[in-house]
């Protein structure tokens, strides 16, 4: 649990979609989803359990926006 009594599953939820639900747009944004944006990172971590167990380490393996690659390997693209 990360804390406040949510689940690590609550607590993405409200970073993402419901995030976008606040600002009027999760029909665009928030969930991988056919027809969204395609912004999103993909961690170096073996499940999502370890967000709560390695807080205030850089974990970003790879960050893509607007559906494009713009860090590799931890690494900017250029």
């Amino acid at each position: 649990m990360p804390g406040n009594g949510i689940t690590v599953e609550e607590a993405l939820t409200a970073a993402t979609l419901n995030a976008a639900a606040a600002i009027g747009r999760a029909d665009e944004i928030g969930s991988l989803e056919v027809g969204k944006r395609a912004d999103l990172i993909v961690l170096s971590a073996p499940s999502y359990h370890h967000l709560v167990y390695h807080y205030g380490v850089n974990q970003v393996h790879h960050v893509v926006k607007n559906g494009r690659p713009v860090v590799r390997d931890g690494r900017r693209c250029d």
